[in-house]
């Protein structure tokens, strides 16, 4: 009988687990190909920064030669999602970019970002460090 209660609630534990993973849309098992579409997003911020981060203010670093640098985000500033999460949601112009999809949600004012094949998703996220 206390093998079985232990069973049970071992059971209920990972199962309450898969479910937060699903809540949240993270997918654990894309985690390489996440860097890679992260990797995407920050080469092409400057386009699509207006879509997945709406009223961005660019960070400025004036040289000594008086020459100014743009700061991009850092690949920790995105939050991997899940590409089943982009079903059903209003695709957008991903501005010239041909390595990815974005895509928007009626209700959430920041985008996403996938790759053309849809099997890795991103979000930008400054609080997920």
């Amino acid at each position: 009988m206390k093998c079985s209660k232990s069973l049970l609630l071992m059971c209920c534990l990972l199962f309450s687990s898969s479910l937060q993973a699903l809540d949240y849309g993270v997918d654990f098992g894309q985690i390489n190909d996440c860097r890679e579409i992260n990797r995407d997003i920050i080469r092409n911020w400057l386009t699509l920064k207006g879509h997945l981060a709406p009223g961005y203010e660019d960070e400025v670093i004036v040289k000594k030669n008086g020459k100014k640098k743009y700061v991009r985000p850092n690949r920790k500033d995105f939050q991997c999602i899940s590409a089943a999460y982009m079903r059903g949601l209003n695709e957008v112009s991903s501005r010239g970019t041909l390595t990815l999809r974005c895509f928007s949600h009626p209700e959430v004012e920041a985008g996403y970002c996938c790759d053309k094949a849809l099997t890795a998703c991103a979000m930008y996220s400054p609080n997920a460090r």
